[in-house]
């Protein structure tokens, strides 16, 4: 669900293009070693929570996404891609399917 205001472009329904799923880098550290970051790549639906983030990173709302019993699956909206001043983070409680959009970042747990 898209907030009031973020316009996005149609989408096309299918998987993520081969060279998004190959461009998905593997995480470290205490949120999600085994989780992937899909680059340029919305999981639009499922929210069922959304803020604006301190700084541009996606670390941060992946952290976010594993640090809430309820949350299944993530995106982070690069800043100023759709007007906003501020990158942005949504919360989903299904996983989604996946879009090639270069407007995010995405990933489950």
């Amino acid at each position: 669900m898209s907030p009031p205001g973020r316009m996005c472009a149609p989408r096309r329904r299918g998987l993520v293009p081969p060279i998004v799923a190959i461009a998905s880098v593997a995480l470290a550290g205490s949120a999600g070693a085994d989780s992937l970051r899909l680059i340029d790549t919305d999981m639009p639906g499922f929210d069922y929570r959304h803020f604006d983030l301190p700084r541009s990173s996606p670390r941060l709302c992946q952290e976010a996404c594993f640090g809430d019993e309820t949350c299944r699956a993530w995106t982070f909206v690069k800043a100023g891609f759709y007007g906003d001043a501020h990158a942005a983070c949504w919360l989903k409680n299904r996983v989604p399917d996946v879009h090639s959009d270069p407007c995010c970042i995405s990933g489950s747990r």
